[in-house]
């Protein structure tokens, strides 16, 4: 009864955790749906440098913690709670939290800064590093874009939190979502508590010009339909490089590749 309990008491937690703040409110019975600083921490991920621009024009630099599923960023300094609406984008460094999932972090500055010929295994030169080991001092930037939430009937759209791999106009996005999962080890089974492991899964988008965030559902196929006028020199490509469409690096040198094209094609060599 006593496990029953506490299995029941973790879920409700990891359900509150992935609401939305304004749902936060309502269930806490609060007023303010900005009142969950201590709550909103724990399922977070804390940066010790982030420089924040806002959609006023105005820069808000110090550590910040993360909240990607509710869409908020906590200034630590100050405990603001600065929701996605409010932010054009800002860029981390000095992930403070190992989060299980991330297995091998790559470094996407020369990816956001557009196409380059090359070999996309990120193995060409020096720069294009790749860390099989955890490295939170990689610089991450995000924007904040419009999305339906992953419902695919709805066409409501509200500002969420997306990574940017990729330079434009059409940027390869990712979304993660984080939460809190137990541990199981031979202690579970034995009574003995064990600590909980932050685990964070994702997805890829598109990023458009108009501030939409699309699904890759299926990044191939919804790749080549993006860029229908370009789509055979995108399949040779793709079989050239034995891409296999899944992995970050690969999608954001085919993302770019794909715009270089695009924009070759709209602006021509006179």
């Amino acid at each position: 009864m006593k496990r029953l309990y506490k299995l029941a008491q973790f879920t409700g937690i990891v359900l509150s955790l992935t609401q939305s703040p304004s749902v936060l409110a309502q269930t806490s019975g609060r007023t303010s749906p900005w009142q969950t600083y201590g709550r909103i921490e724990k399922a977070g991920v804390q940066f010790s440098y982030a420089a924040v621009t806002l959609n006023d024009g105005n820069r808000v630099y110090g550590p910040v913690v993360l909240h990607s599923s509710a869409d908020v960023l906590i200034l630590s300094s100050t405990n603001r709670t600065v929701p996605a609406v409010q932010v054009h984008s800002f860029e981390v460094r000095g992930q403070l939290d190992h989060v299980s999932g991330l297995r091998k972090c790559y470094d996407f500055t020369l990816m956001r800064q557009g196409y380059y010929p090359g070999n996309p295994s990120f193995s060409v030169t020096p720069e294009h590093r790749r860390f099989d080991e955890f490295n939170g001092n990689l610089k991450r930037v995000y924007g904040t874009y419009y999305w339906n939430r992953g419902n695919e009937y709805d066409n409501y759209l509200v500002p969420g939190f997306f990574e940017v791999l990729s330079n434009g106009p059409v940027v390869l996005l990712y979304r993660t979502s984080l939460g809190m999962v137990q541990n199981m080890s031979s202690s579970t089974w034995s009574g003995r508590a064990t600590p909980n492991t932050m685990a964070e899964s994702g997805a890829f988008y598109l990023g458009l010009a108009d501030g939409r965030a699309v699904a890759l559902r299926n990044p191939y196929s919804d790749i080549l339909n993006m860029y229908q006028a370009q789509a055979a020199q995108l399949a040779t490509f793709v079989k050239e490089n034995r891409l296999s469409c899944y992995e970050g690096y690969e999608l954001a040198y085919l993302i770019n590749y794909a715009n270089s094209l695009a924009q070759a094609a709209f602006h021509p060599q006179k």
